[in-house]
């Protein structure tokens, strides 16, 4: 599983959450080598996050080490192109909603784009 963001990190608590929920699904041991079924997980963004704290995420979710930390998890450079859209909630009016009932195409850093 690759968990993939384009433009911002994560925190501690999304990933708990999503730990927590694939742990429902997957158990929070280490996976045995004759499982049916293997998990890996992966975060993939064009910086990588610190402060993240594993302490809660099942065993197969991290690599092994004695002591959970940020450089446990494995992580993978996204490199992002320049000239990119991104997908964004609008209002009737075509300003920014939390509530999305519309939605529009921008551009994600607008001053890397010359035209």
């Amino acid at each position: 599983m690759v968990e993939a963001k384009g433009e911002i990190g994560w925190t501690n608590k999304q990933l708990d959450s999503k730990a927590s929920r694939l742990a429902e699904i997957f158990g929070t041991g280490t996976i045995e080598d004759d499982a049916p079924i293997r998990p890996v997980f992966c975060l993939w963004s064009p910086v990588q996050s610190f402060g993240l704290i594993p302490d809660a995420w099942p065993a197969w979710m991290v690599r092994p080490s004695a002591k959970r930390s940020v450089h446990d998890i494995a992580w993978m450079r996204l490199d992002v192109p320049a000239r990119r859209k991104k997908v964004t909630g609008v209002d009737k009016a075509g300003r920014n909603s939390i509530k999305r009932p519309f939605w529009t195409l921008e551009r994600v850093r607008p001053e890397e784009i010359a035209e």
